[in-house]
């Protein structure tokens, strides 16, 4: 009996630690840390023609660019108030192309740019060098060079704009280094209703077209923009 009861007891031990052993190792997997999401890729990370991108990286550059174009509407982040400068009146009323005459303001090197070529290069994250092209050149270019200067349209009304964060990207055709991308995205005014939020919201349509992971063209056939 005694001999019974020690085979027992040792049994129950190693029963024992083979269970915590196994909940270690549960709690191992499941503490273990998930992987960083992927970098934005830039052109000399990814050989022309050579990724095959994924319905998630297009929409992180979608809403890339787009977040950018908000912070600018908006005056926060980089192009907030205490990186511009408004050129005094008395300085260029006697200029009538002067930029602070058509509602530009100055950008002032701590906003991390300091010319068109470190914006040309900052939208070459998201765009092919065609659409920027596009988006700085122009008579309604939001970015200009003045004097060796770089200014940036500060003028604003009261115009609905999109949430990105409410974006959703669907994969409507593919064929080779060009896809194009449908995303639906919520507009609203930016006059804000008492209990938060943007007033009166409604669904717009956004499509895109990408050239080797970089968008090319964008339409918009609600004709909002």
């Amino acid at each position: 009996m005694k001999n019974l009861l020690i085979t027992m007891l040792a049994l129950f031990i190693l029963i024992a630690l083979a269970a915590c052993d196994n909940g270690d190792n549960v709690q191992e997997e499941i503490i273990q840390p998930s992987a960083a999401p992927l970098p934005i890729s830039t052109p000399e990370q990814v050989p022309e023609g050579s990724y095959e991108w994924t319905i998630e990286e297009l929409g992180e550059r979608i809403v890339g660019v787009g977040e950018f174009w908000e912070d600018w509407w908006n005056l926060r982040e980089m192009f907030a108030f205490e990186h511009l400068e408004d050129i005094p009146f008395e300085e260029w009323a006697d200029m009538p192309d002067h930029p602070a005459s058509r509602g530009f303001s100055r950008f002032l090197p701590e906003s991390g740019f300091e010319n068109l070529d470190d914006i040309r290069n900052y939208l070459l994250q998201f765009h092919t060098e065609n659409k920027v092209n596009q988006e700085l050149s122009g008579e309604f270019s939001v970015f200009i060079e003045y004097a060796d200067m770089l200014f940036v349209q500060t003028a604003r009304g009261g115009f609905p704009r999109p949430d990105w964060e409410t974006a959703e990207h669907t994969l409507i055709e593919e064929d080779g280094n060009r896809v194009v991308v449908e995303t639906t995205v919520l507009w609203g005014s930016w006059h804000r209703i008492p209990y938060g939020g943007d007033a009166y919201p409604w669904e717009v349509l956004y499509r895109f077209t990408f050239i080797d992971g970089k968008i090319d063209a964008v339409e918009n056939p609600d004709g909002i923009f």
